[in-house]
């Protein structure tokens, strides 16, 4: 299922759930506001899916939720998304504004009551307030099994309305996990606990956190990976401010300021080229959505000419740009990138295909790049190769007739690609005679192979020859950047 447009639910009746749900949702960037939950004549459950078994949400926004049980059971859970979900997954799902107030109930959560099996969160971000009788939680209330909340960011008002006396467990409160479940092998991994607080009686450590609630070092609830988590120095629990590490119930200290800078996100892990951006209004990451067209693919890097000083660079993407460009850098993380603007083609199935070339490289470097578009945001993963130092002997890896003509068979030339340059980890390239693919005409071969190799791609510069089944017209040059030596034609 996808959605095509945005959604107002403003001035209507209260929206009663979906009770199961075992499909992919894909919001595809769009946003579901104004949603205000009620219960259905089946459960006084309260939230957009009751169970998410098996099934997945993603690309979505939920702004202005609101869910406010009267209930007095313990198990009529509250959500922002799925009050259960199990085996599912969640990514790129931001719920903006939740007001979600379940005093009566023992669990409220952002995204998940409770998160069982194999299910994960990724790249979601929870803003707003959650009350629960006992374990209100940014993320999942409860987690447990082998489920995964990685590289999430919440800004989330908790309130637990039971007194935790002198340490209750069960009685608990947490950004991201309120309380994991008993040999649970739960990993929390590369969080970010923007701001907020958590109104809490009792004793705190150990069963309330920045990060996870009911916390063992050791035990039957001991969190399986706990780590690279952050959390805002500012988050009160209680009232008080606490201190903590990326391997603990809090996580570690971080500035407000740091919070606001993406070199911090991507220190733990979190992909700005295809996951974040960074909002300049707002001063903090919030996910980001590209169609999968948009996404640059089909990469090339390839010999124009010096193979000690340049390098040349072939993508498609349906986004119509004049501010493409190649981005390297003996870098990792791109610093001090030099880049060079793209020009735009026209492939065989109607699409934008770039080219770029880049220049004044030092021999001998290993350098890495993206290629993408600035003004737009998007980017491909990073690529990387080696320059020539011009004089030294090299190895290279020598292949032919890979001829894919269907996903398959592109799966299937893709993995040989892949170990042959494992075999030879020093090769500087990968010298292709010919027939890459079946039919040099048809855009899909040309689509599945490249995109099915691209990782080995991506970590090498291929040297192509064209082969008579390459041979259709403008097949084979649409996809590598390459010299036309004495003005020979090249269609």
């Amino acid at each position: 299922y996808e959605l095509t447009s945005d959604l107002d639910f403003s001035a209507r009746d209260k929206f009663v759930g979906i009770n199961t749900f075992a499909a992919t949702l894909d919001g595809m960037g769009h946003t579901i506001a104004n949603l205000t939950y009620g219960p259905s004549a089946a459960s006084a459950r309260l939230g957009f899916i009751r169970a998410l078994n098996k099934g997945t949400v993603r690309n979505l926004t939920l702004n202005a939720v609101a869910a406010v049980s009267s209930s007095t059971t313990d198990a009529d859970y509250v959500a922002g998304l799925a009050v259960v979900a199990t085996d599912a997954t969640v990514d790129k799902v931001s719920l903006i504004g939740l007001h979600l107030d379940g005093a009566g109930v023992e669990k409220v959560a952002g995204i998940a009551a409770e998160l069982r099996g194999a299910s994960s969160v990724t790249n979601c971000w929870v803003d707003g307030s959650a009350k629960a009788k006992k374990m209100p939680g940014g993320i999942a209330g409860y987690a447990h099994n082998t489920s995964v909340i990685t590289n999430n960011l919440a800004s989330m008002d908790l309130t637990v309305v039971t007194n935790g006396n002198a340490g209750t467990r069960g009685v608990d409160a947490g950004a991201f996990v309120s309380y994991p479940g008993s040999g649970n092998a739960v990993t929390i991994r590369g969080n970010v606990a923007l701001s907020g607080s958590i109104t809490y009686t009792g004793t705190v450590p150990g069963y309330v956190g920045r990060v996870l609630g009911y916390y063992q070092t050791s035990g039957a609830y001991a969190v399986s990976v706990l780590e690279k988590n952050l959390a805002n120095s500012a988050i009160t629990l209680s009232g008080d401010t606490v201190t903590g590490t990326a391997t603990n119930q809090n996580g570690a200290d971080t500035s407000a300021a740091e919070l606001a800078q993406q070199g911090t996100h991507e220190g733990i892990g979190w992909s700005f080229d295809t996951d974040w951006t960074l909002d300049k209004t707002l001063g903090h990451p919030v996910p980001k959505y590209v169609r999968v067209g948009d996404r640059p693919n089909r990469i090339t890097a390839t010999f124009t000419a010096d193979s000690s000083t340049e390098r040349s660079f072939t993508w498609y993407s349906d986004l119509t740009s004049d501010t493409a460009q190649v981005q390297v850098s003996t870098a990792k993380d791109l610093a001090g990138a030099a880049t060079a603007t793209a020009t735009r083609g026209t492939g065989l199935a109607g699409e934008n295909f770039y080219k770029a070339t880049i220049t004044g490289l030092n021999p001998g470097e290993r350098y890495y790049y993206r290629v993408g578009d600035p003004a737009m945001g998007v980017w491909s993963s990073m690529g990387t190769f080696l320059t020539s130092d011009g004089h030294s002997d090299f190895s290279f890896v020598d292949i032919a007739d890979t001829q894919a003509q269907n996903v398959s068979e592109a799966a299937l030339s893709a993995a040989t690609i892949a170990k042959s340059l494992s075999a030879v980890p020093s090769a500087q390239f990968l010298l292709q005679n010919g027939d890459l693919v079946e039919h040099g005409g048809t855009e899909s071969d040309w689509q599945n192979l490249l995109n099915s190799a691209q990782d080995s791609l991506q970590s090498t510069t291929i040297a192509p020859a064209a082969g008579n089944h390459d041979a259709a017209t403008n097949g084979f040059i649409n996809h590598f950047a390459l010299p036309s030596p004495n003005g020979q034609g090249t269609s």
